[in-house]
C-alpha cells in the first residue's frame, strides 16, 4: 500500500481521477455543460472549469458553440493508434518466432509516429536489442532500416520535412542533399527493401521490408538485425529472403 504525505501530490491525483471521469461520463453522455459534468461527477464548477480547460487545451475534449463538451479528437487517434498496434503485434508473432528459429538473430516490427519510427514488437537476441541506441526502441525517420523504409511509405509532407528539416541525421552519411534522399526513398519503393551496414548501431545490420495492411497502406516495416561481424554474404542473403517472406507473411495476416 501506497502512503501519500504530500498534499500537493495528493491533489494531482484526485485531479487525474477527476480528468479520467469526466471522459468516462462524456463517453456515455456526450454534449454535455461544465455544470452538468459538475454535478455528474461530484465536483464544483470552478473545478470543472479548470479540468474541463486542461482537457481542451490537450484536445481530449472540444467545447462546442452552445457551450457544450464532446469528446475530442485526440482519444480518438489514440485509440485508433492502439488498436492498429494491437493487430500488428497480434499478427506478427508467429512470423518473428519463425524468423528467429530459421536465423538465430533479432526481428521486430516498427511502426510511424510522427517523425520516429517506433518499435512495437520484438524478439530474438538479447545482445542486439540491448545496444543503443536499439534498446531505446525508437529513433528518427531517415537514420536506420526502419526508418528509412518508414520514411519512404510516409506522406509527402512527412518526407519533405524530414529532408528539408533533418537531412543533417539523414543516413548513410554522404546522403546529404534532396535529390540523393530522395533517390534513396525511390530504391526502396521500387525494391522493396533496404538494408542498412552499421546505422543504427555500427556493428549491427539491419534489413527492413514494408508491411501493409487489408488496404495496401504500409503500416509497419519489418525489420531483421545481425552482429556484421558474424553476416557473411549466404547469411546475409538468407536474411534479405526471410524479411520479405516475413513481410509478406504480416501482411497477409492484417488481410
Amino acid at each position: 500500500m501506497v502512503i501519500l504525505t504530500d498534499t500537493s501530490e495528493k491533489s494531482r491525483i484526485d485531479a487525474v481521477d477527476l480528468a479520467l471521469s469526466v471522459m468516462s461520463t462524456l463517453a456515455s453522455s456526450q454534449g454535455r455543460s461544465a455544470s452538468e459534468l459538475a454535478s455528474q461527477v461530484g465536483a464544483t464548477f470552478e473545478l470543472m472549469s479548470g479540468i474541463l480547460q486542461k482537457l481542451t487545451d490537450r484536445s481530449f475534449v472540444f467545447r462546442d458553440p452552445l457551450g457544450l463538451y464532446w469528446l475530442g479528437p485526440q482519444l480518438y487517434y489514440l485509440g485508433g493508434h492502439i488498436s492498429e498496434r494491437t493487430a500488428l503485434v497480434h499478427a506478427s508473432v508467429d512470423t518473428l518466432e519463425w524468423i528467429v528459429a530459421d536465423t538465430h538473430e533479432g526481428a521486430t516490427v516498427a511502426m510511424r509516429e510522427n517523425l520516429e519510427v517506433v518499435m512495437a514488437t520484438s524478439r530474438g537476441s538479447h545482445e542486439l536489442f540491448a545496444l543503443q541506441p536499439i534498446a531505446n526502441s525508437r529513433g528518427p525517420l531517415g537514420h536506420g532500416s526502419a526508418g528509412k523504409v518508414m520514411l519512404a511509405y510516409a506522406p509527402q509532407e512527412i518526407i519533405d520535412e524530414v529532408i528539408d528539416g533533418h537531412i543533417d541525421v539523414f543516413a548513410p552519411a554522404d546522403v546529404r542533399t534532396r535529390e540523393d534522399a530522395l533517390g534513396v526513398l525511390e530504391s526502396i519503393r521500387r525494391d522493396g527493401l533496404y538494408v542498412a551496414l552499421g546505422e543504427s548501431h555500427p556493428d549491427v545490420i539491419s534489413i527492413a521490408a514494408p508491411v501493409h495492411n487489408a488496404h495496401g497502406r504500409v503500416v509497419a516495416a519489418l525489420v531483421v538485425l545481425c552482429f556484421r561481424e558474424k553476416c557473411t554474404d549466404q547469411h546475409k542473403n538468407r536474411l534479405i529472403e526471410v524479411t520479405r517472406i516475413g513481410a509478406e507473411r504480416i501482411s497477409s495476416h492484417l488481410g
